[in-house]
């Protein structure tokens, strides 16, 4: 950690040990309040929901299939888009249409295809594992969504389950004699042991795809350890005390290979330190304080990535109770500021360029645009300059923007300078239209479609919230949020003002 006060405020995100958590369900990225809403305003005729609805039935990756599917039995490296990243994108999209219009067709397509992986053993554990194996997050998604459904039978529901955390959960040992990070044919484990030490050694947004899918598998399973060991590694705190401990390997610097002007590449070697080593995924490193992401300097598509992955996370912490998104002083939302502002700017005549560079973290501001040179967590890289490559196509396979403009403008309700940017980027690349899924070869990256599910209602409708009545929406337990924005949950409340929200009222109470 960097300062106490930053371990003070994350550790206030966290429920405590003893209290066992209640997990809402659907609780991913769409709670039952959310579906209502999306078929609401298909009912009533909202734009753009309506229009991307139609858009999303129309998808090919919403079509029925006839035939037997074959069943897949092992992914080597390199085979996961054209299998759990195809399945996962269709099986997303059949189970969120079966959940608005009812067709049970849908649903039954969507069960076809994830029972195709109920056998499987043995995910690739080679080279890029963690991002790799991090590409199943859609296909629980869509399971998420299904959970309830009575054409998916209990045992090939538990088979499922069981598949992703094959060969079985410990919070004890890892499999390792079974782990073959060489041969592929010799790998016997799954998912979740792919991914539950995300990935220390490479760029941030490689672990935080491990990262969105561990605690989705962390929701979907109701299991409070594995949700917390993705939240807590993400807000740099150790593993739990009940669970295994992180990853104690450590860098160390050999030599310098290269520096291009935007960035030093460095090799290192790794030696057990005895320490649970947090890495760039975590929030504090990968969005500096300054709003920059680690990635930055290497290439805009990559730096966008790496944010829009930070809201799908915040979204499912958002939806259990933990206010991610309000972290560190909304340091997602900077993140997003400051990517958006660097790509967008040159395109609407504001070409912003730092105004200057330092190596001390509290010097670079937003509002300065002080370029902060750092080494990452990794020791892998040092960062120079922002890198101009992929900022003219920085914008192509975004599809989170309205995600997260919904919840900084509605339901967090920050005034509109403080998304300033997130907005004209909203505004400029999806304006009037709508948000899709995304675009080929990325069809695992994003859930898409956020101009249907995250549109609110109008006013007229009747059934609008305001934006503190939506948080409350879920209809959980209160939740409580300090007036300065960050989140806390009920059972670790500080001294301060806070607001209460229960039966879609809102009282200030102090504690």
């Amino acid at each position: 950690m960097k300062n106490k006060s930053l371990t003070a405020a994350i550790i206030a995100l966290m429920p405590l040990c003893a209290a066992a958590r209640d997990f809402v369900h659907p609780g991913l990225s769409y709670t039952d309040d959310d579906l209502e809403r999306m078929r609401s305003a298909i009912a009533i005729g909202v734009e753009p929901a309506t229009s991307t609805y139609e858009a999303l039935k129309a998808s090919p990756w919403a079509q029925f299939e006839s035939g037997e599917i074959t069943p897949v039995e092992r992914i080597s490296e390199g085979q996961f888009n054209n299998t759990v990243g195809v399945d996962g994108r269709r099986i997303h999209d059949l189970a969120l249409l079966y959940r608005l219009n009812g067709d049970r067709r849908y649903a039954d397509e969507a069960v076809r295809r994830i029972n195709r992986y109920k056998n499987l053993r043995g995910c690739s554990a080679r080279g890029t594992a963690p991002l790799d194996n991090g590409k199943i997050y859609l296909m629980i998604e869509g399971a998420e969504l299904l959970r309830d459904y009575d054409g998916w039978s209990d045992d090939d529901r538990k088979a499922f389950a069981d598949m992703l955390l094959y060969p079985g959960y410990s919070d004890t040992t890892y499999p390792d004699e079974r782990r073959d990070g060489f041969n592929d044919e010799a790998n016997d484990i799954n998912f979740y042991w792919n991914i539950c030490n995300f990935d220390t050694g490479r760029w941030g947004n490689q672990g935080l795809f491990a990262a969105r899918a561990l605690i989705a598998i962390g929701v979907f399973l109701d299991n409070e350890k594995i949700y917390d060991r993705a939240m807590r590694y993400l807000l740099g705190l150790e593993a739990r005390a009940d669970d295994i401990p992180y990853s104690s390997n450590t860098p160390e610097r050999v030599k310098l290979n290269s520096d291009n002007g935007c960035m030093r590449d460095y090799q290192v070697s790794w030696y057990d330190s005895g320490r649970q080593f947090i890495s760039d995924e975590a929030l504090q490193y990968y969005i500096y304080a300054n709003g920059q992401s680690q990635e930055a300097c290497r290439d805009q598509g990559h730096a966008m990535v790496g944010v829009g992955l930070y809201t799908d996370i915040a979204e499912i912490a958002w939806n259990q109770g933990d206010d991610l998104y309000g972290a560190l002083d909304n340091r997602i939302l900077l993140g997003l500021e400051y990517a958006c502002r660097y790509n967008l700017s040159p395109k609407i005549g504001m070409a912003w360029e730092p105004t200057g560079y330092s190596e001390n973290e509290s010097a670079c501001t937003f509002a300065n645009s002080r370029f902060y040179r750092t080494d990452s967590r990794s020791l892998r890289w040092s960062s120079l300059a922002p890198s101009d490559h992929g900022r003219e196509s920085a914008f192509s396979n975004v599809r989170f923007l309205s995600q997260a403009l919904h919840h900084y403008r509605d339901r967090a309700g920050l005034t509109p300078q403080r998304y300033l940017w997130l907005s004209r980027a909203f505004d400029h690349t999806i304006g009037s239209g709508i948000e899709d899924w995304g675009t080929g070869g990325h069809h695992y990256e994003w859930k898409g479609w956020g101009t249907l599910t995250k549109t609110p209602l109008p006013p007229e409708s009747g059934k609008d919230e305001t934006a503190l009545d939506r948080v409350a929406a879920d209809g959980s337990k209160p939740r409580y949020f300090t007036l300065s924005g960050l989140g806390t949950r009920s059972d670790s409340l500080q001294p301060g003002i806070y607001i209460e929200l229960s039966d879609n009222k809102a009282n200030k109470i102090r504690r």
